[in-house]
């Protein structure tokens, strides 16, 4: 009989990275052994919701109300929806009050493994989300019964003393292999030369992943080489006002802002530079994907160090400056302008981070199967 499992997560774009990661074990998990089913705070189209009901998989939105989730028909929807499923596992990979109310009503109806997963540390940034991370995160740790994190510093910050499992975010590396005929295509589609160095970023414009600050980086390093662009993929709440800061800059001719995209083959492959100055991450799991793509990257040294899987990512504090940053790019672009972007594939199997050849997940799931039946 299949073990059934029930996930609760944000949306099912292709540019979020937690959707894209779950995606990844869901090709390798929905079948005889399982049966995979979605809860989604957000309706956003995405390719990945016809491949799911392709799969079998049952796929449900909260519902709105004047422009947001309605609390009431979310705690009816969530109601029906486990009190008819039958499920063994519930997995959430949220921390907010929807993962609360789902848990609690798991807890309800008896679902045995209630799996709490960690992509993130706690956001602690100003009073507000302090004390919603402090209430909500503390409650889906005692609402919950197991504990994943995709590093060791996320599940410190979340699960505190609870014992945890890291479980590697893994991708598909064949989608993010270095390819020149797609770094052709790209840069045709984008309107881009091909003498032009490409600095790209893939991230949404919000507070974590500090935008003005990757503006202020890449301004610096358009005034060391002119004959550079920005490629911005992703959107956020930030978006407007980041677009203006760019205009304020009068970047605007130099950085363009293509929105989610699903060919990140082609968008990585077009890059030369690939920049992510987060204050914050579980992990950072376009921070794989770029150097899969054989990218020189550079991330703050406030990611967690396990995203290195080449030596050609490198940490930077936040304390310096955008100058300082900019600087170092450059030094190590003109260091590494005949980079081999094909040569790392062993690095990133050998390294767990290949979902072909991962099986931890599947693993987890029997392994807290069996404990919850004994």
């Amino acid at each position: 009989m299949n073990t059934r499992i029930l996930y609760l997560i944000s949306n099912m774009r292709v540019s979020n990275g937690v959707t894209s990661v779950i995606m990844n074990y869901v090709r390798n998990l929905q079948g005889d052994d399982f049966q995979l089913d979605f809860i989604s705070l957000y309706n956003r189209e995405s390719p990945y919701i016809e491949e799911i009901k392709g799969k079998g998989c049952n796929l449900w939105v909260l519902p709105i109300r004047k422009e947001k989730i309605d609390f009431i028909d979310s705690y009816k929807m969530m109601s029906t929806i486990l009190k008819t499923g039958n499920y063994d596992i519930v997995h959430s990979h949220l921390t907010g009050k929807y993962s609360v109310m789902l848990m609690k009503l798991a807890k309800h109806y008896h679902v045995p493994c209630r799996v709490l997963h960690s992509h993130n540390p706690r956001d602690m940034h100003n009073i507000k989300n302090m004390l919603r991370s402090l209430v909500y995160d503390n409650l889906n740790v005692h609402l919950s019964n197991f504990y994943i994190a995709c590093s060791e510093s996320a599940g410190k910050s979340i699960f505190k003393k609870k014992k945890f499992t890291v479980i590697k975010n893994t991708i598909e590396i064949e989608k993010y292999l270095y390819s020149s005929e797609a770094r052709i295509r790209g840069r045709k589609e984008l309107g881009i030369s091909r003498d032009i160095i490409v600095i790209g970023t893939v991230c949404r414009q919000t507070y974590q992943k500090n935008p003005y600050f990757l503006v202020d980086i890449f301004d610096e390093f358009h005034k060391l080489k002119p004959d550079s662009v920005l490629i911005w993929i992703g959107t956020g709440e930030l978006m407007n006002s980041i677009q203006e800061y760019v205009n304020k800059k009068e970047l605007n001719q130099y950085i363009q802002f293509i929105g989610n995209r699903s060919d990140m083959k082609e968008m990585y492959s077009s890059m030369d530079i690939f920049l992510l100055p987060s204050k914050y991450e579980g992990l950072g799991i376009v921070l794989l994907e770029a150097q899969t793509c054989g990218l020189l990257s550079f991330t703050s040294t406030e990611v967690p160090e396990d995203v290195k899987i080449t030596d050609h990512l490198y940490q930077i504090s936040l304390k310096e400056s955008p100058n300082l940053w900019a600087k170092k790019m450059n030094d190590l672009y003109e260091n590494h302008k005949n980079l081999n972007r094909t040569h790392n594939i062993r690095e990133i199997e050998q390294k767990g981070y290949s979902t072909k050849d991962n099986q931890e997940l599947y693993l987890y799931y029997k392994q807290i199967m069996n404990e919850t039946i004994r």
